[in-house]
């Protein structure tokens, strides 16, 4: 607009000789500019803030992990949850919905549209990770109960049937352990959908804390699986 204004509409104005003193209106459109662009940010983060919640509403679904294995007896999760795909894809609908549109200045529009992607991004990375801090904790919690439940009543019946559930294939992974690992499954895929849509975008160091998460599951997987080594052996 500053560059449109100075090359072409001020010479007209200066060789017209209708206005001898041109600062009035550069000052007005200064200020008209200024007022442009605090209008902008205010429409991008209305835009963040409808895709954000949009993909929030896909990515809550991780609260129903835990309903899915905890005492079902499912096989162990070996390919991330739906949702995960549901909530890329309201990001990329909008990509694809407005990048091939024509603008009269594509690189003004092209960076819009960018901060639009990336600040969603960043913002569903930091709400995504909630959700999963969130259901890591409850687990862990759910597992203190058992134990604690387990000390104070020393039940037989209990210990046979957590005999017979180690004897089938499926229980080999507690239901506990199945949530985490969907979880880690999720996140994964969270990023790599991210990153192959968006050009290697993935909410920099938001992500970089969401995956944190992965390596705690990682690790909290390992220390589970050494542990149940080690019961085995001792049962030998």
């Amino acid at each position: 607009m500053q560059s449109f204004f100075d090359d072409t509409v001020l010479p007209v104005i200066r060789s017209s000789s209708i206005l001898k003193e041109t600062a009035p209106l550069l000052d007005a459109l200064d200020s008209s500019l200024s007022s442009l662009s605090e209008l902008q940010s205010i429409i991008v983060q209305y835009i963040v803030k409808v895709l954000a919640d949009e993909c929030l509403n896909h990515l809550k679904s991780a609260n129903d992990i835990p309903r899915l294995y905890r005492r079902t007896n499912r096989d162990v999760p070996k390919t991330a949850s739906s949702y995960v795909s549901l909530a890329v894809n309201v990001l990329h609908d909008f990509k694809r919905k407005y990048v091939n549109e024509s603008r009269r200045d594509e690189r003004a529009y092209e960076i819009i549209h960018n901060d639009c992607i990336r600040n969603a991004i960043d913002s569903i990375c930091l709400r995504y990770q909630a959700i999963a801090n969130d259901l890591l904790e409850s687990v862990r919690k759910m597992e203190d109960s058992l134990r604690r439940l387990r000390k104070v009543r020393p039940d037989r019946s209990i210990a046979s049937n957590l005999s017979n559930l180690a004897n089938q294939p499926t229980a080999q992974m507690s239901d506990d352990d199945k949530i985490r690992l969907q979880l880690h499954l999720d996140m994964v895929e969270f990023g790599n959908q991210l990153a192959d849509r968006f050009d290697g975008y993935k909410g920099d160091s938001n992500y970089e804390a969401l995956f944190k998460l992965v390596d705690e599951i990682n690790s909290q997987l390992t220390n589970s699986n050494q542990s149940s080594n080690a019961a085995t052996i001792v049962n030998e």
